[in-house]
């Protein structure tokens, strides 16, 4: 008897969350409003034509809080930002960015695709530069 072995590859995403990419713009007093922008790259073989991004504020398996789904379909070796302005409450939030659990894809590495970062918010009065004591990283 003899037995042959036989591998099947599939064709799957991999989303990456771009590491450093996740950056919070504070507001203003004239636009009180932080920004997060976050990079993903899509370094699988197949694409994720569907794609969702989920942001939340505090970690997303433990009590954190989906603030909103973005839209962000990437073909093998695209990269893409998205952005989410907040109508935040002010003080320490860590934000997190990652693939939604709803995608209709199975990614090829989930352990590579969450970003996250702590941050203090804070809207600094008229006429002050918009610096807020932050984290050590």
């Amino acid at each position: 008897l003899s037995y042959e072995q036989a591998v099947f590859t599939f064709a799957q995403p991999d989303l990456v969350g771009v590491k450093d990419s996740l950056k919070v713009t504070q507001g203003t007093a004239s636009n009180p409003f932080p920004t997060l922008t976050a990079r993903f790259a899509n370094i699988g073989n197949a694409s994720a034509v569907n794609a969702w991004i989920d942001i939340y504020d505090g970690p997303p398996n433990d009590g954190g809080v989906l603030l909103s789904q973005k839209s962000l379909p990437l073909l093998p070796g695209e990269t893409g930002m998205i952005t989410h302005i907040w109508d935040s409450n002010e003080g320490m939030h860590t934000f997190w960015v990652v693939p939604s659990t709803e995608n209709t894809f199975l990614d090829a590495n989930y352990s590579n695709d969450a970003l996250s970062k702590t941050i203090n918010i804070c809207i600094p009065p008229a006429g002050t530069p918009g610096n807020c004591p932050q984290p050590r990283p």
